[in-house]
């Protein structure tokens, strides 16, 4: 069981080494709602989405995005 803990622990800290601390690419997109509230989203680039365009908003919360209305 303690090899086991400490085979989990060496692989997420290469996991974490390779992965999680290299910058990923992001684009910030704000949207104003309905109701008027303005909501800002952080997500992967998305070359369709355009200033002025309609949008709908997907999920929620960390898991939320951002994609256009057809």
């Amino acid at each position: 069981m303690a090899a086991g803990a400490i085979l989990g622990a060496v692989g997420g800290n290469y996991a974490q080494k390779t992965y999680y601390d290299k910058p990923q690419a992001a684009q910030q997109i704000y949207v104003r709602l309905g109701s008027g509230v303005l909501v800002a989203i952080t997500q992967p680039p998305n070359p369709n989405l355009f200033q002025g365009q309609k949008v709908y908003v997907e999920g929620s919360g960390s898991e939320a995005r951002v994609v256009p209305k057809s």
